[in-house]
């Protein structure tokens, strides 16, 4: 019989003060047979990614994997992250989600279920939510006390089945987890937390308006007093304020949940101060909620300010979008070819076409930026204007908008930039994120840069003045891998 070549990679966990390394044996299960066990040859350390070729006779479509620790030599417990398989003849890959330990008091061995991934589809290890930092007046940094934190202060009161992902709102923080589900922490005045309560907790909660139906999610957005949540099956779910439709329920109402009306194939989400967007997998953007500037692109600003069922956004001359983002009251879309596209307020040139004016209610090209791979545009807190960011593929980071609190980190805290500039000399970066009127960056190195308003700590230094137009090193965060910004706080995990 023929045989066919597997290449398994195994994923370690990075959950802290426990001995990862550990010596590993498995089995893989299929259609069509199952292979011996076998051993994954070396230790395993902390956050690590490992790979072997698996030689087997065809398994047809995989269903189990049981991964063993043998529990000799000095690594007595060891926290799996996950397990994935990939056919080299076909192509096919399989996600074996685990997060859990292996131990003598836990169990030496797992068993996992498959499931089979789309073909692109981006793994990346589970993260752990270690740090807060910022205003705490909602308890959004640290659930123990008020008052703000001026330097990062570590998270302990998430559940312990690990983080897919982070999304922080103008008070509030929501939190993916790797089995679908979503937890919340900070404000809930609007039932933002989506806990089916207007109170704010001391820790966080499950979202439990979804969970009570078995929805699961597989990405987040949080706006300034909104959540959205993109579903399996590519729907969106929205819940908190919703005075001007930006729930996109097809109502008006404070707060509330439900589905966004009639969205389906989504593949992308944004929540911002007012109003939401949608990115499909045809390319198309969908909009919805306020929008007195112009935000949804769809050049009706005069008709309503409310439109509480999406709306499709104008094209972008053929153009295929990649990214969106939303802001406090404009938008961003990240192209395929590397640029970026804007529309709504334009007051303080967030849109950054060169021009200032209340409204630009179709989407127009960013000057003088290519070659970007990510977007962010700030949601913020407060009632005012805000600016934009974008990370170009060779690690500089470009801002535009207004700079009242030296947001835009290229010059002292006043005025405003209509087009795009660089920040600092910065080099090397990996993610952004546009908090209210703060900056975060992260660089390959796992380390964390800030910038911009620290009336609140939210600039992590231990200080609270009013702005910062120099660079911050954060020099006790290090090893991260996922960065967030609110509207005056800020989180990290690794």
């Amino acid at each position: 019989m023929s045989t066919k070549r597997y290449t398994v990679t195994v994923i370690t966990g990075t959950k802290q003060h426990a001995d990862t390394r550990a010596r590993a044996h498995i089995t893989l299960e299929g259609a069509l047979g199952a292979t011996p066990e076998q051993n994954l040859a070396g230790d395993f350390g902390a956050g690590t990614t490992r790979r072997f070729p698996i030689e087997s006779p065809d398994l047809g479509n995989l269903q189990t994997v049981t991964i063993r620790h043998d529990n000799t030599g000095d690594a007595p417990a060891w926290f799996l992250d996950k397990v994935l398989i990939k056919d080299e003849a076909t192509g096919a890959e399989w996600i074996f989600r685990c997060g859990a330990w292996l131990s003598q008091d836990g169990g030496l061995s797992r068993t996992l279920t498959g499931e089979l991934l789309k073909p692109g589809a981006e793994v990346t290890p589970t993260l752990s939510v270690d740090w807060a930092w910022g205003a705490n007046n909602w308890k959004q940094a640290d659930g123990d006390a008020e008052g703000l934190r001026n330097k990062p202060v570590t998270l302990s009161h998430l559940t312990d089945n690990g983080v897919r992902a982070l999304a922080s709102g103008g008070w509030h923080n929501l939190a993916l987890m790797e089995n679908g589900t979503m937890q919340a922490w900070g404000a809930n005045n609007f039932g933002q937390l989506g806990d089916d309560t207007t109170t704010t907790p001391t820790k966080a909660v499950e979202v439990s308006h979804l969970s009570k139906l078995g929805l699961r999610a597989k990405a987040i957005s949080a706006g300034t007093w909104q959540c959205l949540a993109l579903l399996e099956d590519g729907t969106v779910r929205a819940w908190g304020r919703n005075d001007y439709g930006q729930l996109g329920i097809g109502s008006v109402g404070i707060h509330g949940a439900g589905e966004v009306v009639g969205l389906r194939g989504v593949k992308a989400i944004a929540a911002g101060g007012w109003h939401g967007l949608a990115l499909l997998e045809n390319g198309e953007i969908w909009a919805w909620g306020y929008d007195g500037n112009g935000q949804l692109g769809n050049a009706t600003t005069t008709s309503t300010t409310s439109k509480p069922v999406p709306v499709k956004i104008s094209d972008f001359g053929g153009a295929k979008v990649k990214a969106i983002s939303a802001g406090w009251r404009h938008s961003l879309a990240l192209l395929e070819d590397g640029t970026v596209w804007a529309w709504g307020q334009n007051n303080f040139g967030q849109v950054g076409n060169g021009t200032l004016s209340a409204s630009i209610d179709t989407p127009v090209k960013v000057l003088n930026l290519t070659g970007v791979k990510a977007i962010a545009a700030s949601t913020n807190a407060d009632f005012d204007e805000s600016y934009s960011m974008a990370l170009r593929e060779d690690g500089t980071v470009w801002v535009w908008g207004l700079n009242n609190w030296g947001q835009l980190g290229n010059r002292p805290t006043v005025g405003y930039s209509a087009t795009p500039e660089r920040a600092f000399d910065l080099t090397g970066v990996t993610a952004i994120a546009a908090g209210g009127w703060h900056a975060l960056v992260l660089l390959r190195d796992g380390t964390v840069r800030t910038w911009g308003a620290n009336n609140w700590g939210q600039l992590g230094d231990g200080t609270q003045l009013t702005t910062k137009d120099k660079l911050v090193q954060l020099a006790e965060l290090t090893d991260i891998k996922a960065i967030s910004a609110g509207g005056w706080h800020c989180v990290a995990a690794r």
